[in-house]
């Protein structure tokens, strides 16, 4: 462990109270084959679940997921989805229509891309919280997510607030 020093004191972790800490860690792959033509979010299946402890703990999502597409006209979108004690999913990103890590586009070639979601999220709960990762085919072409065996993972940590 690095020891930051203060004067003649050593500091070897954060003292309680204080936010940024991970409580917890919760991490899921998936090795599916997804595939989407449709224009509106649908559930990709990848999907992970965690009951923070305070309610003032941030959880902090990662998905990681591999695009294809193989139609000229080829366009896919991620984004995240969450349910908090079973009440429906519902979007918690903002529009993330300038996040180029959230879409592919193809011009005229077949290609893989990885896609990546970085969000920290304020649930303000400690109900279970579930996390899924949606995703559309902007313009209706099929679009696959995690094809030919490339793992997907979503990564949620507890935060201390």
């Amino acid at each position: 462990m690095a020891l930051t020093r203060l004067g003649t004191n050593a500091i070897t972790a954060l003292p309680a109270g204080v936010g940024g800490k991970v409580l917890q860690v919760v991490q899921t792959e998936f090795a599916a084959n997804i595939a989407t033509s449709s224009t509106s979010y649908v559930d990709s299946g990848i999907a992970a679940s965690i009951t923070p402890t305070s309610t003032s703990n941030k959880i902090y999502i990662s998905a990681v997921a591999g695009g294809t597409t193989y139609a000229t006209d080829g366009y896919l979108d991620i984004s995240l989805y969450s349910q908090i004690n079973g009440g429906g999913y519902s979007s918690i990103q903002p529009d993330n229509t300038s996040n180029p890590f959230q879409k592919i586009k193809n011009a005229s070639i077949i290609f893989y891309i990885p896609m990546i979601i970085n969000y920290l999220y304020s649930p303000s709960t400690t109900s279970q919280v579930d996390i899924k990762v949606y995703i559309k085919s902007v313009t209706g072409s099929t679009q696959y997510v995690s094809e030919a065996d490339r793992i997907a993972t979503l990564t949620l940590m507890e935060i201390a607030g």
